[in-house]
């Protein structure tokens, strides 16, 4: 019984063929797509100065979501790519 626990012991942690494969690595996206989004300046302390500023801030942020989609744009384009490829 020994014997047979031993045997099958040995057989169960024998070394298989390992079969390599490449993996293909696709970068994502540019990097531009990475820098920071600068905030606009502080504000004049005045009314027509808070309303520039927030105008500013709009556009920043309208400008994060172009980045945004145009991101989400080049990876649907890579994912379309690696399933035509296989």
């Amino acid at each position: 019984m020994i014997l047979l626990f031993l045997l099958s012991f040995t057989i169960g942690c024998s070394r298989r063929n390992v079969i390599e494969h490449p993996i293909i690595i696709i970068p994502a996206g540019d990097p531009q797509f990475l820098e920071p989004t600068l905030l606009p300046d502080n504000p004049a302390p005045t009314t027509a100065g808070l309303i520039e500023y927030i105008i500013d801030c709009r556009q920043s942020v309208a400008a994060c979501n172009a980045d945004k989609k145009a991101f989400r744009g080049m990876m649907e384009q890579q994912q379309r790519d690696a399933e035509s490829r296989q």
